[in-house]
């Protein structure tokens, strides 16, 4: 069920899928990507290009790319094994997001996915 029960485009959605195997990745965009906004990602590779960025810094954005007037910010929350099981994301107006805020945000994300990781080791 790989990307039917939350859109690929959602913040939460990319933290969680940019630390699968390409071989699941693969097999979600073969579901297809929906358009919900203008700035939705529906190219599978620009897509895959968008993962490796969330991966690499660690977080994942959404600038209205699901509903227009919202933007979100996310981090991975990996298990014991270090895999991906959930996110932590704020989601908000988008015209309340700006560089510090996201920021501050996203110190506050780290610290709780953290606490969270905790429990599982």
């Amino acid at each position: 069920k790989l990307g039917k029960i939350h859109p690929l485009n959602t913040a939460s959605s990319k933290a969680i899928f940019s630390y699968l195997s390409p071989r699941l990745i693969e097999e979600a965009l073969q579901k297809g990507l929906t358009q919900y906004t203008k700035n939705t990602i529906i190219d599978p590779e620009a897509l895959k290009e968008n993962l490796k960025t969330v991966k690499k810094q660690g977080y994942a954005l959404d600038n209205e790319e699901v509903r227009v007037g919202i933007n979100a910010v996310s981090v991975p929350v990996f298990d014991y094994m270090k895999k991906p099981v959930a996110a932590v994301s704020v989601i908000g107006l988008s015209r309340k997001f700006d560089a510090e805020k996201d920021h501050e945000m996203l110190v506050k994300l780290k610290v709780t996915s953290e606490k969270i990781m905790e429990q599982f080791s």
